[in-house]
């Protein structure tokens, strides 16, 4: 990946924070850097963030679910901020005891339309239009949470900690 990289430089990579952070350090040698980055498929932490703005790559992240068309796009002044794109898929929230969890019913795939599937994803609801979630920030996962000394802790918020010291674990 490392010397394809170096030999097209694509101005834009698709990947994993994670991945693309491990990349970015074994091309710190080279001149060369991407410069944007759409991430997906991990929490986006604050740290990441930071070591993206670091080497002066713009940051956007992608959100969806493989059950279901992509469901938002991040603006890359706000990476962790994701924007509903799509009319058709209705997001919602219920409220489990950890928070607010996202709710997906997408009905643009018309063979298996996906109805209030519960995604696991703790939300906090920034942007509401008529009832419907137009803009959100995760927050954690549901199942991500483990409780400690009768408090949820989420995983991520773990290793977002850990992260301020090093991004090699």
């Amino acid at each position: 990946m490392l010397k394809l990289s170096l030999r097209l430089k694509p101005a834009v990579w698709f990947s994993t924070p994670t991945y693309a952070l491990k990349l970015l350090r074994e091309l710190n040698d080279n001149k060369y850097f991407p410069r944007k980055i759409v991430v997906g498929g991990e929490k986006l932490l604050d740290t990441y963030i930071k070591e993206f703005k670091k080497y002066k790559i713009e940051v956007y992240n992608l959100y969806g679910l493989t059950e279901c068309n992509p469901i938002g796009f991040s603006d890359s002044k706000a990476p962790k901020k994701i924007k509903a794109f799509y009319d058709n898929i209705y997001l919602e929230t219920i409220e489990p005891a950890q928070g607010l969890e996202l709710v997906v019913n997408d009905f643009t795939n018309t063979s298996t339309p996906v109805i209030r599937y519960r995604t696991k994803d703790i939300i906090t609801s920034i942007k509401k239009e008529k009832g419907i979630i137009k803009e959100f920030e995760i927050v954690s996962r549901n199942d991500d949470l483990i409780k400690l000394r009768g408090e949820f802790v989420s995983k991520s918020k773990i290793i977002e900690v850990l992260s301020d010291f090093s991004l090699e674990f």
